[in-house]
C-alpha cells in the first residue's frame, strides 16, 4: 500500500487486498512500458507462486529458481519487473520477514492463496469494505483523505463510498466530511492527552490536507524531502514536537515552549513509554 509495506490482520488482507494487487500490476506495467506480445511474465508469475507456495523463500532464492539470479537491464527495469511478477504471483511477505533486526539474505515471500486460503478480493464489496476501515480510525474525512491515505484513485474508491450507508458533516472549511453512522463526535473542547508517534506512523499520512494534524510551519522537519517521516508527539491533538530514546529516557523536543501543564503530562507520558519499551514489550 503507497508502495511500502504495511502490517494487516488475516482478515482485512482477504477483504481488500486486491485492490492494491491490481493497482500494483497497472502501476508497474506502466512504468516498464508496453510489454511485448510474446512477453512470459505470465508464466514467469504462475512459476514463482509454484515455487514459493512450497516454503517461504527469499527473493533471490525464488529468482534462481526461476532461471533469473540476476534481473538485468535486459528486463526493462530490475525492481519494477520483479513488483509486478511479486504483485501478479499475490505474494506477501512470509512469517520470518516480521524479523525486522534480522541481518539475514531479507525477508521471505509467500503466495496469499497458499498461507491464508485465497488471494484478497478486490471489486465494490472490497472498495466498502476499506472505505469502512478507514473512518473507523480516521474518520470524520473527506474522499480525498481516503484515497491520499490508500494511495489508490477514487474511481477505484466510488463503488465502496456508493454502497456504504454514511453520515456527512461539514468542516470549517465547507468540505464534506464523511464518517461512519454513530462514530463518537467528541465535543470540540474535549481534552486530547499527549501522545507519542513512532516513525511513519499513519495519522500523519492519512489525510489528504496534513494540517489537520501537522501544522504546515513544522511539515518539512517532520517529513523529509526522502518522504522519511520523524517520531512525533502530540500536544491536543497536533504534532508539537520530536522524540528520541537515548540510554532507556525518552528526550522529547518541543517545537516551541510548552504550557506548563502540557510538559508536566508529556513528561507523564514519556516515563510510561519509556516503562513500556524497558518491559521489552515496546523492543
Amino acid at each position: 500500500m503507497r508502495t511500502t509495506l504495511h502490517l494487516v490482520s488475516a482478515r482485512d488482507y482477504l477483504a481488500y487486498a486486491g485492490l492494491f494487487r491490481e493497482r500494483r500490476e497497472e502501476w508497474a506495467t506502466q512504468q516498464l512500458g508496453a510489454l511485448d506480445a510474446d512477453s512470459d511474465v505470465d508464466q514467469l508469475a504462475e512459476r514463482l507462486a509454484e515455487l514459493a507456495a512450497e516454503r517461504p523463500r527469499t527473493r533471490p532464492e525464488l529468482l534462481a529458481l526461476l532461471g533469473r539470479p540476476k534481473l538485468t537491464l535486459e528486463d526493462r527495469a530490475p525492481w519494477l519487473f520483479w513488483y509486478l511478477l511479486a504483485a501478479k504471483a499475490g505474494l506477501v511477505s512470509g512469517p520470518s520477514s516480521s524479523v525486522w533486526r534480522s541481518h539475514t539474505s531479507g525477508g521471505t515471500f509467500v503466495p496469499a492463496r497458499s498461507w491464508l486460503g485465497a488471494d484478497g478480493a478486490s471489486g465494490e464489496a472490497a472498495a466498502a469494505h476499506l472505505v469502512r476501515r478507514y473512518l473507523a480510525a480516521f474518520g470524520s474525512a473527506t474522499r480525498a483523505d481516503v484515497a491520499q491515505w490508500s494511495g489508490l484513485a477514487l474511481r477505484a474508491l466510488d463503488p465502496g463510498f456508493a454502497l456504504l450507508r454514511l453520515s456527512r458533516l461539514r468542516d470549517d472549511l465547507g468540505r464534506e466530511l464523511l464518517d461512519l453512522p454513530r462514530a463518537p463526535l467528541p465535543a470540540a473542547d474535549t481534552h486530547a492527552p499527549p501522545r507519542f508517534l513512532p516513525r511513519w506512523d499513519n495519522l500523519l499520512l492519512s489525510h489528504d490536507d496534513r494540517r489537520r494534524v501537522l501544522p504546515e510551519e513544522y511539515r518539512k522537519v517532520v517529513i523529509a524531502k526522502n518522504g522519511d517521516v520523524a517520531r512525533t508527539f502530540l500536544i491536543d491533538g497536533f504534532v508539537a514536537g520530536t522524540w528520541s530514546v537515548e540510554q532507556g529516557r525518552v528526550r522529547h523536543e518541543p517545537f516551541a515552549p510548552l504550557p506548563p501543564a502540557a510538559r508536566a503530562e508529556l513528561d507523564q507520558e514519556a516515563s510510561r513509554l519509556e516503562a513500556f519499551l524497558s518491559s521489552g514489550t515496546g523492543a
